[in-house]
């Protein structure tokens, strides 16, 4: 739901939508973001964000596995794949 209610925190959400940020008003969240997307720097930062993301969401999924092998739900494990049987089993685990 998007809301445009012209004042300030409406304006500044709604440069998180954007793909290009560059607004005068907040003019430490435009540098940031054109430093994340536009140097090397920024791209390693960006980098070390998704692997650190990636190791957590591994590690929840083999925790998932592991749970469900102990609660004899081993047979469901190639259910995985499907999107809302993942959540369902993440939620039955307490892992969401």
């Amino acid at each position: 739901m998007k809301v445009d209610d012209k004042t300030e925190i409406a304006e500044l959400m709604k440069c998180f939508s954007e793909t290009e940020i560059d607004n005068p008003k907040f003019p430490k969240l435009s540098r940031r973001a054109k430093f994340l997307k536009e140097s090397e720097g920024g791209m390693m930062v960006m980098c070390d964000v998704m692997e650190e993301y990636m190791a957590e969401e591994r590690k929840k999924f083999l925790t998932l596995i592991g749970s469900m092998i102990k609660n004899n739900d081993s047979d469901k494990i190639e259910q995985l794949q499907d999107p809302e049987f993942l959540q369902e089993m993440l939620h039955k685990y307490g892992l969401e």
